[in-house]
């Protein structure tokens, strides 16, 4: 049986659980004046932030991250992930608190998670630090934690555009290169430019706008990719290229400037047009040579032209010639037949003719006529509606004869050729005029 400890051992024992119970005051009190301090840091901070214990309970979390989780600060004190981010969530920031405080050492988690309340993903960067006490033992941890959501989501944005980027590029079947606007170089070519210009990726991306293009060209090639390079949107057609095996092709150019990263460069893109050039030469020569020949053929044409109005002139000089032969054939036939011959039938018919002379000469009048008729028909046409009378008077008036000859040469009185004459003015519109008959019949016949 154990003796009872005296008086003096139980003052001592009281004396050294006073002095524990002080030690732990002051340890209690450095604890709130510490835990305050980090309220203090906490509050200030932008982003959500906290303090946990060992059982990852909240000992204190700001007002940020209150309003992120749709709760009240003290609400959350002395409790665990579960009630704002629910069990799955919770268990996983459990596990991660339980590795810092373990490895005793800062850590960044990248981490998604479900907002409960919100039922929709967040992305978190989250910065944990183990929490000492004075005695230099891991007593919780600290947590600051950001919403990269928004920055997630623009990554992956930025990941599926140059996927997009890199399928065309990889794809096109026109010619891609980007070049620094610097130094000229290219720093990307796409597998149909290399296809194109019979190098290797390999070669090219060792290569420049120096080595791409004929001598005769490159000046200007090289003038337009600076300007370029100031900003100029370059479209271009047909412009000259070499290729590995020193043949010259043609190549429409549509080049701009994109960023990539933080640094400015130049996207050419180009489309083989060889072939359309070459077609286009040979259209210009097929063009050019049409051109030579019509105009050759214009040539022999305004010749002919030439020569087939002289030949004109000629056979119508030659028609106005016959034509006045003939009339004045004409004209002579039906005078003679008229004036030297018709005035003597008639002083024949007067003689004393037996029968046989009269059948004669009747066969003879006859034919007569016949021979002279085709041209007594145009006259009688010519002068429209005059008497055969009238036109005999007027044939003699168109040669010269006066009305005294008139008149003798048809045995009629002067009286009455004057009446001829006076009907045949007024036939032909010259009644009160001072226009001279002769002179009429003459520009009409």
């Amino acid at each position: 049986m154990a003796a009872k400890p005296t008086y003096e051992e139980l003052e001592l024992k009281v004396e050294e659980l006073e002095k524990k119970a002080k030690k732990l005051t002051r340890t209690e009190e450095k604890l709130k004046r510490k835990i305050t301090e980090l309220n203090s840091f906490i509050n200030n901070v932008p982003d959500m932030a906290w303090l946990k214990d060992r059982k990852s309970r909240f000992i204190a979390v700001n007002k940020t991250f209150g309003e992120a989780v749709g709760m009240n600060q003290g609400s959350l004190i002395n409790q665990t992930c579960e009630v704002c981010f629910g069990k799955e969530a919770a268990k996983k920031f459990r596990e991660d608190d339980q590795e810092v405080m373990k490895g005793k050492k800062q850590v960044t988690i990248v981490e998604k998670i479900i907002d409960s309340k919100k039922n929709e993903e967040v992305w978190l960067e989250t910065i944990k630090s183990p929490i000492f006490n004075e005695s230099g033992k891991v007593s919780g941890t600290v947590g600051i934690a950001r919403d990269i959501t928004r920055r997630k989501q623009t990554e992956k944005e930025v990941q599926d555009s140059e996927k997009r980027f890199r399928l065309i590029f990889e794809n096109s079947s026109d010619g891609i290169i980007v070049a620094d606007p610097e130094t000229m170089k290219f720093i990307y070519v796409n597998p149909a430019i290399c296809k194109i210009l019979g190098y290797t990726e390999e070669e090219l991306t060792q290569m420049g706008v120096v080595d791409i293009h004929p001598k005769e060209s490159l000046e200007h090639v090289v003038s337009e990719f600076k300007a370029q390079a100031r900003g100029k949107k370059l479209l271009a057609a047909n412009i000259p290229f070499l290729k590995k095996n020193e043949t010259i092709i043609y190549m429409d150019t549509n080049s701009s400037i994109v960023r990539i990263g933080k640094k400015i460069k130049i996207i050419g893109i180009f489309r083989d047009v060889t072939e359309r050039k070459l077609a286009e030469g040979v259209l210009k020569e097929a063009h050019d040579e049409l051109e030579d020949r019509v105009e050759e053929r214009t040539r022999e044409l305004k010749i002919q032209k030439s020569n087939l109005e002289e030949a004109n002139i000629a056979l119508q000089v030659l028609l106005d010639k016959r034509r006045e032969d003939k009339k004045e054939i004409e004209d002579s036939v039906l005078t003679n037949v008229k004036e030297l011959i018709s005035p003597y039938f008639e002083k024949i018919k007067k003689t004393k003719l037996n029968d046989q002379q009269k059948i004669i000469l009747s066969i003879i009048e006859y034919n007569l006529n016949e021979i002279s008729s085709p041209f007594t028909r145009k006259m009688s046409l010519k002068y429209l509606n005059l008497t055969p009378t009238e036109i005999k008077v007027a044939n003699l008036i168109r040669h010269g004869s006066n009305s005294k000859e008139i008149a003798e040469f048809m045995s009629l009185s002067t009286r009455t050729i004057y009446n001829h004459r006076k009907n045949i003015r007024k036939k032909f519109g010259l009644k009160n005029k001072k226009t001279n008959l002769r002179s009429h019949l003459l520009s009409t016949h």
